[in-house]
C-alpha cells in the first residue's frame, strides 16, 4: 500500500526502511507527505489485522530503542 501511494516499487520502500536507498528530494518529500497523512490513523480501520498492527508497533518501539 505505502509503494502504491507513492508511486514507487514494493522493493524501493524496503530499501527505505532498511536504509539502503538514497532518496531523491521528490520521494522524500512524499514519504513526509504521506507520514503526515497516516500518522494518526489506527492501522486496524484501514484493514490492517490487528495482530499484525500490533506486531508492527513492537517492532517499531524496538527500533526506537535502538536508534
Amino acid at each position: 500500500m505505502l509503494a502504491q501511494r507513492l508511486g514507487v516499487h514494493a522493493r524501493t520502500v524496503a530499501e527505505v526502511r532498511e536504509k539502503r536507498h538514497r532518496l531523491h528530494l521528490d520521494l522524500a518529500l512524499r514519504i513526509r507527505s504521506l507520514h503526515r497523512d497516516l500518522f494518526g490513523i489506527d492501522p486496524v480501520s484501514q484493514g490492517i489485522r490487528p495482530a499484525d498492527a500490533a506486531r508492527v508497533r513492537t517492532a517499531a518501539a524496538q527500533h526506537t530503542l535502538k536508534n
